[in-house]
């Protein structure tokens, strides 16, 4: 997890969005194993595609480093030992997107058409 957070804190710095996304996913993945829970790893592999577009248009508009920040606090609480620290910064490192989301369909109506207004 540490190598994978070295690379994204690069790939963050250097704006490639294409790569940080699969990145970002390698680490979910990675994590959902360590926790010994694969069965969150295929979940997550059944809604990319319905947050891949989502996901694509936030990685360019919004810092990932700020996505690294929370991936990488949520490490050091895992290596803590502090399950409620590592929960919470997951939980609200998940819920981003929900923040995002509004000012992502405001900026790209096309490719949102047909869905209702997001607050």
């Amino acid at each position: 997890l540490d190598k994978q957070i070295a690379r994204q804190r690069n790939v963050a710095q250097a704006a490639d969005s294409a790569e940080f996304l699969q990145l970002d996913e390698a680490f979910h993945r990675t994590l959902a194993e360590f926790a010994g829970e694969p069965a969150v790893s295929d979940y997550l592999k059944g809604l990319n595609t319905q947050m891949n577009r989502v996901r694509s248009i936030s990685a360019r508009q919004f810092a990932p480093s700020k996505l690294v920040v929370q991936h990488a606090a949520i490490v050091e609480a895992i290596r803590a030992g502090d399950a409620v620290t590592a929960e919470r910064g997951m939980r609200t490192h998940l819920r981003e997107i929900n923040k995002d989301l509004p000012h992502i369909v405001e900026a790209n109506p096309d490719y949102f058409e047909g869905v209702e207004a997001i607050s």
